[in-house]
């Protein structure tokens, strides 16, 4: 729904290792903006993460390079962009140490993504990534308690989703100091059944 409840203290504690079917841990705040370069314009949306999000999505740089964990840690002025938005910006020249505005803020362009096409949600390439307290300071005006957004998290092997997942349902509970009776004030979701979901539906 529209109330925020995980905090970044549920994000660490998904990350200190209590769980051991997690692998990597990485907040995912998103945003639709207008983006430009000298000669263009473009509405995309632009992901606020850390370093660790890429090695989730498996999504490397086709040119340049995505940000480590040390940049996506800090509030540097970098982006990464997607085929689409390379295209839609800079056409057939190289985007690479160009500037590109993001809500009229000046940001250098470190990497283009490879492309990954057309997905569930739309064009996978249609998007922009910052470092995640760059997009909590530039375009939420501020740092806040609550992740205005999803937490992604990947798992050392395929065939411990179920019992991962219900691990961090009675972590979160635990922490939202949740009784019985009381329903989840979070949603986990599998993409693997999302995306069988989508197969069946077609």
């Amino acid at each position: 729904g529209s109330r925020q409840s995980l905090t970044w203290d549920d994000m660490a504690a998904l990350q200190n290792g209590e769980i051991a079917g997690i692998k990597w841990v990485a907040p995912m705040l998103q945003t639709r903006t207008q983006v430009a370069s000298e000669d263009a314009n473009w509405n995309t949306s632009v992901i606020g993460t850390t370093g660790i999000w890429f090695r989730i999505r498996s999504w490397d740089a086709a040119q340049g390079t995505v940000f480590d964990e040390d940049s996506g840690a800090s509030n540097a002025k970098i982006a990464v962009i997607g085929k689409t938005v390379a295209t839609q910006l800079y056409g057939t020249a190289n985007p690479i140490g160009q500037t590109i505005r993001i809500s009229g803020q000046p940001y250098e362009v470190a990497g283009v993504l490879a492309a990954k096409g057309q997905g569930p949600m739309g064009d996978n390439d249609d998007t922009l990534v910052i470092p995640v307290k760059t997009h909590q300071q530039k375009l939420e005006k501020g740092l806040a308690k609550y992740i205005k957004g999803q937490v992604l998290v990947s798992l050392t092997a395929d065939d411990l989703a179920e019992r991962t997942m219900s691990q961090i349902t009675s972590l979160l509970r635990d922490r939202h100091k949740l009784d019985s009776t009381d329903e989840d004030d979070f949603r986990i979701r599998n993409p693997a059944e999302f995306a069988q979901a989508q197969q069946d539906s077609t």
